[in-house]
């Protein structure tokens, strides 16, 4: 009876390799929802400002920081492979601005570099600078800048991320270990 069964096993096994109808044609297969759904791109949340706006915003937030750094008129998003555009922009030495926009200008993401062991004479300036890079995302509260500035201190000083949400936009100060600190402002 075993050797019934094996040679049973052994026989479905050998077919099952064939192909029966060499020559019909398979049916497409029908492409589900979710996988309608997962090749459509994911519309992100964006700031309620475009790229002019926001450097409109940085630049006076940036002049009354007194930091004596701006964003010039020459900088401007470039287009990427996302179909959104990206700005990456050092405003000082320890100091640097990139800005990722959606294919309408609309701000997704700021991020500003500040790093302390570059231009260690002019760290108070450059905190300030980045304090108001990132308070240009809420150019109506005049406490932002302020308050930015206490974070990255607290950041850099304690080694831990500080997270905060104001206006809708999340807001993360994080001190990494080259040494430098990352700020992001992004919409929820």
């Amino acid at each position: 009876m075993k050797h019934y069964a094996f040679l049973l096993c052994l026989g479905l096994a050998a077919c099952g390799g064939e192909n029966p109808a060499p020559s019909a044609v398979s049916a497409p297969v029908a492409v589900s929802a979710t996988t309608q759904a997962a090749s459509t791109p994911i519309a992100l949340p964006t700031l309620n400002m475009d790229f002019s706006s926001y450097a409109k915003a940085a630049n006076k937030q940036l002049k009354t920081s007194k930091t004596g750094l701006t964003i010039p008129e020459s900088a401007f998003p470039t287009p990427n492979s996302n179909g959104g555009k990206n700005m990456l922009r050092d405003l000082a030495d320890g100091l640097t601005l990139a800005v990722e926009t959606d294919s309408d200008n609309k701000i997704q993401i700021v991020r500003v570099i500040w790093q302390p062991e570059k231009n260690p004479k002019q760290n108070q300036q450059l905190v300030k600078g980045a304090a108001a890079l990132i308070a240009a995302t809420l150019p109506d509260d005049p406490t932002m800048p302020k308050d930015v500035a206490a974070q990255i201190n607290l950041a850099a000083t304690s080694k831990d991320a500080r997270e905060f949400v104001r206006g809708g936009i999340a807001y993360k100060v994080a001190s990494t270990n080259q040494p430098s600190v990352m700020l992001t402002a992004k919409p929820e």
